[in-house]
C-alpha cells in the first residue's frame, strides 16, 4: 500500500480510501475487496500499464 489510509465518516456512511499497487500483499487486497460495498477504479487513460 502506498501513501496513507484516509477515512471519511458521516452519520450515513463511511468511506475508506485505500491506495493499492502491484506491491501490495494479495491477502490485504482480497480482504478489502471482501468487505467493500463499492469500488472506484482510478487509472491513467493514456498509460495502459496503470490499468494492469
Amino acid at each position: 500500500m502506498k501513501g496513507q489510509q484516509h477515512v471519511l465518516m458521516s452519520p450515513d456512511f463511511t468511506v475508506d480510501l485505500i491506495d493499492t499497487d502491484e506491491t501490495s500483499l494479495p491477502a490485504f487486497i482480497n480482504m478489502n475487496i471482501r468487505r467493500a460495498d463499492a469500488f472506484v477504479l482510478v487509472y491513467a487513460i493514456d498509460d495502459f500499464r496503470s490499468f494492469e
